[in-house]
């Protein structure tokens, strides 16, 4: 087959918006795709925003929404049962079907954001070692982790082609479903190097929309989930460094433990909650700071990683977080211990608050390494991944 033939794609994914990393993401690599190939995104019409891309859309509708332990184990279900049979219904018409995450159990190429056993199995070797029972319970304490092990045992069944973020994905792909080492591609996802790189002036700007100083040492966190992302030990560091600084807390979760936190640091220690910031706005944010931290007890991937790069600015990273496979530790950033103590992250943010000439150079070794994982880069190696599940499938209907 001609690489540069037209094939026909349904991209599948509960929403097209950018509510998260996941969404976001099915979003910008849903929307350039269609620059080159004819695609149809199937996900719910409630949550969909506008696009100017040649998209078409195949509304589906999960049978209700929410956050609580069953309603959103019944959303994810009733919409892979409901896409499942929207695929099914219109298979004629497509070549690829490409399925993002647990979205349908029904798909020849899959983009993979976790593996759900590893992700069980992750939590109580790290998080809670001792709890035994829960750790066997969790499939019934837990609806949504039953419904996600359900769709992934049944999708992961007929070998899709796969596409990880990582390489320990990847490895957790062979090891929990058997996936053969050969049809799993890491793409990690990308990043604009040229919208990160920052405007001129923007950080003067920033800096003094924000009312910092223009000498003052800031460190920058960015998540939407406080917990699972380590907030609370970025700020029990930022207590301990021997230098005054501020924290930027970027992100939509709940801050409310957080402030106590805050509430209880030495004077000179400052952590300032911006909430949820737009796409357009957040390269000067990190422009502003000088140092980014992301000690996540567990992530598939941390976007962060490279806009900190991409930015210039230094990233401590936890070795749980996927994207620090990226980082070489001390030259473009710092990969911190399992999530990261409070005590090294204190280390780490002391030496660099001190030494303005390292922040330079490891700032401009962090602007290289991301130049390797530009989206544009890497959107060559996303497209040719569904013309090799097209071909897969042609092979084994000839079989």
């Amino acid at each position: 087959m001609s690489p540069g033939r037209r094939l026909r794609v349904a991209m599948v994914y509960r929403d097209f918006n950018c509510s998260g990393s996941i969404p976001a993401s099915f979003v910008s690599r849903s929307e350039r795709l269609a620059q080159d190939q004819d695609v149809t995104a199937m996900c719910s019409g409630a949550t969909r925003r506008p696009t100017d891309a040649p998209l078409a859309f195949e509304t589906v509708e999960p049978l209700i929404r929410g956050r609580g332990r069953l309603s959103y184990a019944l959303e994810t279900g009733s919409f892979a049962v409901r896409a499942r049979r929207a695929i099914r219904r219109r298979r004629h018409e497509f070549d690829v079907v490409h399925g993002v995450g647990f979205a349908t159990p029904d798909a020849d190429l899959v983009t993979v954001n976790a593996v759900r056993p590893a992700e069980i199995a992750h939590y109580f070797d790290h998080v809670e070692p001792e709890a035994r029972l829960r750790r066997r319970l969790t499939p019934l304490l837990r609806p949504q982790s039953a419904v996600v092990l359900s769709i992934e045992r049944s999708l992961f069944r007929s070998r899709p082609y796969c596409i990880t973020h990582s390489g320990a994905i990847a490895d957790e792909l062979v090891r929990h479903y058997g996936i053969p080492r050969e049809s799993i591609e890491p793409i990690p996802v990308g990043v604009d190097t040229r919208r990160f790189a920052g405007r001129p002036g923007g950080r003067a700007v920033t800096r003094s929309r924000l009312q910092l100083a223009s000498d003052a040492f800031v460190v920058l966190f960015v998540g939407d989930d406080f917990e699972r992302k380590g907030l609370d030990r970025a700020i029990k560091a930022l207590a301990r460094l021997d230098c005054d600084a501020e924290l930027l807390v970027v992100g939509g979760g709940n801050p409310t433990r957080f402030e106590a936190l805050a509430r209880a640091l030495p004077p000179g220690r400052r952590v300032r909650f911006l909430g949820h910031v737009s796409g357009s706005e957040l390269p000067d944010i990190y422009s502003a700071a000088d140092a980014t931290v992301l000690p996540s007890r567990q992530d598939s991937w941390g976007h962060p990683v490279l806009e900190s790069l991409a930015a210039g600015r230094p990233i401590l990273v936890s070795e749980f977080t996927g994207a620090h496979e990226v980082v070489a530790h001390g030259h473009d950033g710092f990969v911190l211990d399992r999530e990261g103590a409070p005590e090294q992250i204190t280390r780490i943010l002391d030496r660099l608050a001190g030494d303005r000439d390292a922040r330079a150079e490891i700032g401009r070794h962090g602007r290289e390494t991301a130049s390797n994982y530009d989206s544009a880069v890497l959107y060559g190696r996303f497209r040719k991944a569904h013309h090799t599940a097209y071909e897969r499938r042609l092979d084994a209907a000839r079989v």
